[in-house]
């Protein structure tokens, strides 16, 4: 897949009422961008993409071991918004499923829950798909489209939200007024935080590790959950006889 390197830093073309404005040009604000000014909606609202970076820089060809699991109804809107016909060549669809839990280290793992193609009726209930191939498709559809504009290269510096348009204050001392605001800046979301949208969470002292390996047999497509009492191993398939 074609990737865009890093361009000039401002809007590619400028859109003087935003109906929307969306903060953060990662996976998720890609995909909102594209929800609400897409070329393949039929009423689409004007939308100006805010991100500190230029998303034009963030897809490359490396892969950096991140995929993500597409289930049949997140399929069906990339379908709707012109992007799984980009990416599909490079999904890999989950056609088994297992799920397995024990409750003491060392013993057997009975099969929990089990989904096969008689479960799915005949469409796989999921795929797996590499994080960049997703993120240069919904790209390449938010330059495509008229309606939605890129104000990126500057971080926001001040937030106002009502009563009327909100407003966010670029770096460059560039305002913005909309509507309606959309926060996809992270789980750390200072736009969420200026908002007085409280969050309330915990440690619990894990972590996950990713990697990405071949198979020395086919996988055939068989995705695999084992819950333990040190934690949850799961191997999902990906393209060429890998997985995530």
């Amino acid at each position: 897949h074609p990737f865009h390197g890093p361009k000039e830093a401002m809007n590619h073309r400028p859109t003087t009422s935003p109906d929307v404005l969306v903060i953060g040009a990662a996976l998720n604000g890609l995909a909102a961008a594209l929800s609400l000014g897409g070329r393949h909606v039929k009423r689409p609202l004007n939308v100006v993409l805010i991100d500190a970076k230029d998303p034009r820089g963030f897809a490359s060809n490396s892969f950096d071991g991140r995929a993500s699991a597409i289930t049949a109804s997140a399929r069906r809107m990339f379908e709707a918004l012109g992007v799984w016909q980009q990416v599909a060549q490079h999904a890999q669809s989950m056609d088994e499923i297992i799920v397995t839990d024990s409750a003491r280290p060392g013993d057997a793992r009975p099969v929990l829950l089990q989904f096969d193609a008689g479960d799915m009726r005949g469409q796989p209930s999921s795929h797996m798909i590499e994080n960049r191939y997703l993120y240069g498709a919904m790209l390449d559809e938010a330059l495509a489209s008229p309606h939605i504009s890129l104000a990126v290269g500057q971080a926001v510096s001040h937030y106002a939200f009502g009563p009327g348009l909100a407003a966010l204050t670029l770096a460059d001392g560039t305002v913005l007024r909309a509507p309606l605001v959309v926060a996809a800046d992270g789980r750390n979301s200072p736009a969420r935080e200026a908002a007085g949208i409280k969050l309330i969470g915990w440690p619990y002292d894990q972590m996950g590790l990713v990697a990405t390996v071949e198979h020395e047999l086919p996988h055939h497509g068989r995705a695999e959950e084992h819950f333990t009492p040190s934690g949850p191993f799961a191997i999902l398939p990906l393209p060429g006889n890998r997985a995530s």
